[in-house]
């Protein structure tokens, strides 16, 4: 159950929203949180074939299909080319094939002994009667407990499982962080008779975690990304006077925001680092467009069918709530936090979720038993325009955006500045 890898509709959001509320539980409750990662060593390249089909054998219940796969893999072979020659063909007697179907499930199956064997210990961290002792996503695993006694027993149950099946732990990779407090920064954990490096920056399946969860950093940087993605396109036209700006706002939509869009839809973002992201999104847009910064954006947006930055925090959570049903252990401290009532400042993605209830003016419950509705009429609502003179000039000036004309009467048109508005448009064009 706490293995997130390979599972039908489960992503790395499921695990990461585990970690997540985990450690806000812990800091709200005056707790420590110890989390360590692991790093296994070619995990997939090293795996002992014969312990993975005993595995194997003892969880499914035809033999035949496990025969047949062992044959499989027993065939295996490969070489080596350097320049253009060959070498013989090696037998392989190790690892499961990279980007095989069943190579995820085959590991999966493999490294569940240690998650079950972590979860019955009786050590770690829980959140309120759901074991979060150990999380995994396929070879990524993550301990988790509120002292650090107990986290040195986790790790020495790893170490055992390690050096009974033949994986490899490389210490020096392995991290460790201390939610709540920074007392513990010098405590020391070995693995291997090395010892663990402590961070404050706790990278986890593609996030990076501070003790005090503040995600600022984080998506300040990702929209840098954002933004590189967006101007590597400048040569073949991704700019003022270039390709039809509709052109170029369906590319930023489809291959540029999707880099900060992970994570976005289960961390708390406060309304400062909003608002600097939605800054940042409008540049790009005046960018794609020739409006200046005396220019109402909000129309323009629409008309282009692009979020702005609140719009699109507010989209990624409903489209979680409604993902998150299909995983056990996110849908339980979902159903927990429901529960509850949620400090003013908690970083909570509960509180999160029922202050967009209260601008929807919906009942919470509402909106989960109806959340497929809400998430599509919150699209169609936030992305209507109006069907006004002034919209229709907009989305004619965005067509024939290349004329000269078209950009300034564009920019007459959503002109929010001050009153000399030919000297502000000639300085800004």
């Amino acid at each position: 159950m706490n293995q997130f890898g390979y599972k039908f509709k489960t992503s790395c959001s499921h695990a990461l929203f585990a970690f997540k509320e985990l450690a806000i539980k812990c800091i709200e409750d005056k707790k420590l949180l110890f989390a360590a990662k692991l790093d296994a060593v070619k995990a997939f390249d090293r795996l002992w074939r014969d312990a993975l089909f005993l595995k194997v054998k003892k969880k499914v219940n035809y033999l035949s299909i496990v025969i047949l796969i062992k044959i499989y893999y027993d065939t295996l072979q490969a070489k080596v080319k350097i320049n253009n020659t060959f070498s013989k063909s090696i037998k392989l007697q190790r690892c499961v094939k990279q980007g095989g179907v069943l190579s995820g499930d085959l590991f999966n199956c493999f490294i569940d002994d240690l998650i079950i064997e972590c979860c019955n210990s009786g050590f770690g961290a829980s959140y309120f009667d759901i074991i979060l002792s150990i999380l995994g996503f396929c070879d990524d695993l993550c301990l988790f407990s509120c002292n650090d006694v107990e986290l040195r027993k986790l790790l020495l149950i790893c170490e055992r499982f390690a050096k009974k099946w033949g994986i490899e732990f490389n210490a020096s990779k392995c991290q460790f962080i201390v939610f709540g407090t920074r007392k513990y920064d010098n405590s020391i954990f070995l693995l291997n008779n090395s010892k663990i490096n402590y961070t404050d920056k706790f990278k986890y399946l593609g996030l990076t975690f501070s003790p005090d969860l503040n995600m600022s950093e984080f998506f300040i940087e990702k929209f840098q990304i954002v933004k590189k993605s967006f101007f590597s396109l400048n040569s073949f036209g991704f700019k003022c006077n270039g390709v039809n700006p509709f052109l170029q706002s369906f590319i930023y939509k489809s291959f540029c925001i999707s880099r900060i869009l992970y994570g976005f839809e289960i961390m708390t973002i406060n309304k400062k680092t909003l608002k600097k992201l939605n800054i940042a999104q409008n540049d790009l847009v005046r960018y794609m467009t020739g409006l200046s910064r005396n220019s109402h954006i909000s129309e323009t947006l629409k008309i282009l069918k692009l979020f702005n930055i609140n719009e699109l925090y507010v989209y990624m959570k409903l489209i979680f709530v409604k993902n998150l049903k299909s995983n056990l252990i996110c849908l339980s401290i979902f159903n927990h936090l429901l529960s509850k009532t949620q400090k003013p400042r908690s970083l909570s993605f509960m509180r999160e979720f029922k202050n967009i209830c209260l601008k929807l003016d919906l009942d919470t419950m509402i909106v989960i038993e109806n959340i497929l509705n809400i998430i599509n009429n919150y699209k169609e609502k936030t992305l209507t325009v109006e069907d006004s003179v002034n919209n229709k000039l907009i989305r004619k000036c965005l067509n024939d955006n290349s004329n000269p004309n078209s950009r300034l009467k564009l920019n007459e048109i959503t002109y929010a500045g001050p009153s000399n508005f030919d000297q502000v448009l000639n300085n800004s064009i």
